[in-house]
């Protein structure tokens, strides 16, 4: 087959595709009552699945990367084909084969739907297409329900030929029980249960994806808000208890876990005033329609309510009812009924049959216990194994959750007509995570330094195990600004298998901020910019990954290019610094993904809530037992610190507490300070304060100043307890872990990352940032106290392994780099 006969082949599957799924709901109107004297039309669902199945095949047959993802994954596709095969076998030995026939398509159809879903490559493009057509399908359909409910009634229905019982009357199903003729709205669907389910699949799907993804065209967003209002104005009128009761849990699943990952930044107030808000706003519509439709719709509610809660409505009774019959025909016929005389399908073919209210019984009458466990395991599986693997297909996890609920209710298992988009967005969500998987990602990480810094290290960790470990990663490149330490390390852990180049990236710092600074910066930025557009372009590269906020044209290089971009946040910005919102603002609307290293670092950069924004905190391989490499005889404690010497990393506290700590305890201990780190070019002069503030205070002999320590392994193993005495927020606080993974015990101000590392005086200790008094105390503690300090030790090294892994930190960053 050429490429444009597959193209063609390809878009018609599509366009079949999406035209079945349009007409679906439309089905019963238009073919089982409006059209019901051509019985051919009837038919047109099977006709178009064989088209499309044949369609389907012969793409496959002819495409080896369609062939390599059919075999994705093994098991879900093993139990389908179980069931499949069970279905058939059943259908062979029931006697009644013609009802049995129709139940079997029933059950297969949804089947044949997920197998096209998940093989045939929608773009984007083509699910946004789909998405909307259908949306403002079912918002039409929704509206037509509550209109022809209250304004025309049953007889409307009655008119255009919808099937009538001896008293001249619809199905007892279209009627509210004990309210006389007021019927519930149904809209072009068989039934109001039905219709009911139908409208909640697609309210949860626009909830779902208002909240969790960044829609950016208007013309969406007012679609899935006007599909939103209108499904749940059509749930509303439809009484059916069980959608509602699915819908309420399920929505409600959704809003926990967005605002668990961020995704939904809403405090519980703004919550209880969305929910009152909405309660006025259906009082007042309530009251509108009651007046317009001439019903009382408020005692009719009422009454309602209270017959559910007292099991005085006959509907609730006959549940009851319904669920102890069906077990007793279930303790009988373990293996099943016979296909073809269960549920509302089987009244078409016979006056006796088999019902029950539960889709969880009719399978079990159909396919007996082992065809149950095989069919609810498809709809459990998926979720389960995808959930374990780290992978998100949130919106079918959700649809099913809801399925599950609403099927112990009633059995909607038969209405293959509504069940096809539950499997219909599996399919595509599967086929998501298949293309992801068969796609080799190219990844650029961009990079302010060279060093061995915290976020030095941070990076190293990741772009080697992204490298060394994940099938996905075809090739990772990295840029920095300079040679350096850091550039050598990645080559050897990598075996020179990473990219890595040495260019200017447009990294922002203080020194610009002035009026050269700030042309100089700019011609910069221009440079780079035009660089990395060239390099982005010329390496095929899928994913720009900018490591720190400092760092600022690779963002926009891959917004020109469509390329992928997530943000890395490493510093805490002061959002009221005029500057510090310019570079927010550019940073959020540049980027894809944010991931901040702390809740504290998120919670300090936005200025408003972005969707796609994860906080992952950092990471280290546990400190290495090796042999000090600062030995001082004669000293019983050695007590140091590390970062770079800059105004807040709090060298000077340090160095207040050491004198006061040497006043209090000098003739019990001797003690040596020690700090490691260098400052920035040009704030050279930061050491020189130091040098005189220790001379000042007479600790020459106690206080070393070691400069850049490159193998900081040595360093640890040299001290007895860590100090991290930030004056601001520190935005995660690297060397804490470092510290504890070794078993020393951390003292650190109490603000920012480390109140997110530390639990005061179980793993560590928290002094009063800027209080060199107070982190005299806490060390004193310490000292004096070796019972505490061995108990802070091992839990220490303890909460390292389980919270602060390099597995834990790569695979969560993998994670947001091949999902968002």
């Amino acid at each position: 087959m050429s490429n444009l006969t597959q193209n063609k082949v390809e878009k018609s599957i599509k366009v079949l595709f999406l035209v079945y799924l349009f007409f679906l709901p439309l089905h019963y109107l238009l073919f089982n009552v409006i059209l019901s004297s051509y019985s051919f039309l009837k038919i047109w669902k099977e006709i178009v699945i064989i088209i499309l199945i044949f369609l389907t095949l012969l793409l496959l047959k002819n495409n080896s990367n369609f062939l390599s993802k059919y075999k994705f994954p093994n098991i879900f596709s093993a139990l389908c084909g179980v069931f499949v095969l069970i279905s058939i076998i059943y259908f062979f030995v029931s006697p009644f084969k013609i009802a049995a026939l129709n139940i079997l398509r029933v059950y297969l159809i949804p089947i044949i739907l997920y197998f096209i879903a998940k093989n045939i490559k929608f773009t984007d493009n083509d699910l946004k297409f789909g998405f909307n057509i259908l949306s403002i399908e079912a918002s039409l359909i929704s509206l037509y329900a509550v209109f022809q409910s209250l304004f025309l009634g049953s007889q409307f229905l009655i008119n255009i030929g919808y099937p009538i019982r001896e008293n001249g009357r619809l199905s007892t199903s279209f009627y509210l029980s004990g309210f006389g003729d007021f019927q519930r709205a149904a809209g072009t669907l068989v039934s109001s249960n039905t219709f009911a389910f139908f409208i909640s699949i697609f309210f949860i799907i626009c909830l779902y994806t208002l909240i969790n993804k960044d829609i950016k065209n208007d013309k969406t967003k007012m679609i899935i808000i006007f599909t939103l209002i209108s499904s749940l104005i059509g749930l509303f009128f439809s009484f059916s208890r069980s959608s509602w009761l699915a819908t309420f849990i399920t929505s409600l699943l959704i809003m926990v876990d967005s605002q668990k990952k961020g995704k939904l930044n809403i405090s519980y107030t703004k919550i209880c005033k969305c929910f009152f808000g909405l309660l006025i706003l259906g009082i007042i519509l309530i009251a509108l329609l009651s007046i317009l439709s001439k019903n009382n719709f408020f005692s009719l509610i009422i009454e309602y309510a209270l017959n559910t809660i007292k099991f005085k409505d006959t509907s609730a009774l006959s549940h009851i009812s319904s669920y102890i019959k069906s077990f007793q025909v279930f303790l009988n016929n373990v293996f099943g009924t016979g296909l073809g005389i269960n549920g509302p399908k089987a009244a078409a073919y016979f006056n006796q049959f088999y019902h029950t209210e539960s889709s969880y019984f009719l399978i079990l009458f159909d396919f007996g216990i082992i065809g149950f466990l095989i069919y609810y395991s498809i709809y459990f599986f998926v979720p389960v194994k995808y959930y374990f693997q780290n992978l998100d297909i949130g919106l079918a996890n959700y649809l099913f959750v809801f399925a599950l609920i609403a099927f112990i209710f009633l059995p909607y298992v038969q209405d293959f007509e509504i069940i096809s988009y539950l499997f219909v967005v599996l399919g595509l969500s599967i086929s998501k995570i298949s293309n992801l998987k068969n796609q080799k990602i190219n990844i650029l990480f961009l990079h302010s330094s060279s060093e061995f810094y915290g976020s030095d290290k941070s990076l190293y960790n990741l772009v080697v195990n992204l490298n060394n470990n994940e099938n996905m990663i075809n090739k990772v490149y990295v840029i920095l600004p300079t040679r350096g330490i850091l550039k050598t390390k990645i080559e050897n852990a990598s075996k020179n298998t990473i990219t890595i180049n040495c260019h200017n990236v447009g990294v922002l710092r203080r020194k610009n901020f002035n009026l050269v600074g700030i042309i100089r910066y700019f011609i910069e930025y221009i440079e780079s910019f035009i660089y990395l557009l060239y390099y982005i372009d010329k390496n095929n590269i899928n994913v720009v990954y900018t490591n720190t906020s400092v760092v600022m044209p690779g963002g926009l290089a891959a917004k020109v290019l469509s390329v992928k971009n997530i943000w890395h946040i490493r510093e805490t910005l002061d959002k009221n610094s005029f500057v510090n919102r310019v570079i927010i603002k550019y940073i959020t609307f540049l980027s894809d993904s944010i991931i901040a290293n702390s809740q504290s670092t998120l919670d300090n950069f936005l200025l408003k809530p972005f969707k796609n924004s994860h906080v992952v905190y950092n990471a280290v391989e546990p400190i290495k037992t090796v042999s000090p490499k600062f030995v001082f005889k004669n000293k019983d404690f050695v007590i140091g610190m590390a970062g770079r010497i800059n105004s807040w990393k709090g060298q000077e506290i340090f160095i207040e507490a050491a004198s006061k700590i040497k006043n209090k305890l000098n003739s019990q201990f001797n003690i040596m300070f020690l700090i490691a780190g260098d400052a920035y070019s040009g704030d050279e002069y930061l050491v020189k304060n130091l040098n005189d503030k220790i001379r000042m205070l007479g600790m020459e002999d106690e206080i070393r100043l070691l400069g850049q320590v490159n193998e900081m392994d040595g360093f640890y193993n040299s001290i007895d307890i860590f100090v991290l005495p930030s004056t601001k927020p520190e935005p995660f606080g690297l060397v804490i872990i470092e510290a504890m993974s070794l078993g020393i015990p951390v003292v650190a101000s109490n603000m920012g990352g480390p109140l997110e590392i530390i639990d005061d005086n179980i793993d560590g200790m928290l002094f009063e940032s800027k209080s060199s008094d107070d982190l005299c105390d806490h060390i004193v503690k310490l000292i004096l106290n070796k019972d505490i300090y061995n108990f802070i030790g091992k839990n220490a090294v303890e909460k390292q392994r389980n919270v602060f892994s390099i597995d834990n930190n790569y695979k969560s960053i993998y994670k947001i780099i091949i999902g968002g």
